[in-house]
């Protein structure tokens, strides 16, 4: 447990500044907020916009604070899309670009606990880290919805745990794909990843053209992977029907579609530890 424990201070130490992107885009996007209010104030002097919240109907405060929740955890959640894809390339590959490969994978600790810390880190450190972001920003908007007038201000935590889950189930999907890649890949994994799905893609497209046969591919896994876990009909957002949009949340998330994604994240992982079990050291 001490080795384990050990690793995992290792790789944050090593990978802090990607890990950690998420909350500096958080704490960047509130410093801007915040400038952005104070100049706004400064400039106009007055509450007319707080005023006219205030007039709003109840049903029109409550899509204010479902949209303003779900849409900043979604953002949130892409944000950390784009961190966890750097950091597996830096998890799996970063020592390879140092020449301290044979270095770090000589000491005295299994393989296994090794690509156990690097996986902690990027499916359960990074989730975890945006997980309590997403909850923060909820209070904080929760706070400011109050100050605002807005009834059931703090309502909000709900579509933010929607969204976060939503998010979860794509940014598992994702990297699970570039986990095995850069597995495979020591340099430019990102381009190969991209190659190699685009080929492949195409090949089954020329495939169906001439037999008429309908094969999931690569990019149907991932495009399924985006679009499927939200479950939202815009129809009902533009009408502010609150209602009805959280049940259509859970059943995008809770669905076969989420277990066969990750099912197929889950063998991923497992083929990328075998590739990068039998890759040659350098």
């Amino acid at each position: 447990m001490k080795q384990f424990k050990a690793l995992l201070l290792k790789e944050f130490r090593s990978h802090r500044f990607v890990f950690l992107l998420p909350a500096f885009f958080l704490a960047g996007t509130y410093a801007l907020f915040l400038i952005s209010a104070i100049i706004g104030w400064i400039k106009m002097g007055n509450l007319s916009g707080v005023m006219e919240i205030k007039q709003m109907s109840p049903d029109e405060h409550a899509i204010i604070v479902w949209a303003a929740n779900y849409i900043s955890a979604m953002i949130m959640g892409w944000v950390t899309v784009i961190a966890g894809a750097g950091l597996v390339d830096h998890l799996l590959n970063n020592d390879y670009v140092k020449k301290c490969e044979i270095f770090h994978l000589s000491q005295p600790v299994s393989l296994k606990k090794i690509m156990g810390a690097k996986l902690s880190i990027v499916f359960g450190g990074e989730l975890l880290l945006v997980l309590i972001l997403v909850l923060v920003n909820s209070l904080v908007l929760g706070i400011l919805f109050s100050i605002l007038g807005v009834q059931s201000g703090f309502s909000g935590i709900v579509p933010a745990i929607q969204a976060f889950m939503a998010t979860a189930i794509t940014y598992i999907s994702l990297l699970a794909v570039l986990w095995f890649f850069a597995s495979l890949f020591r340099k430019n994994s990102g381009y190969y990843t991209i190659l190699i799905i685009a080929g492949i893609n195409i090949a089954l497209e020329i495939l169906k053209y001439f037999t008429g046969w309908d094969i999931y591919s690569p990019m149907d896994f991932i495009t399924s992977s985006i679009s499927n876990p939200i479950g939202l009909q815009m129809s009902n957002i533009t009408k502010g029907m609150v209602p009805t949009l959280r049940p259509q949340a859970w059943a995008g998330i809770f669905n076969l579609d989420t277990l066969y994604h990750l099912l197929a994240s889950a063998a991923l992982i497992v083929l990328g530890y075998i590739a990068y079990h039998r890759r040659e050291v350098k």
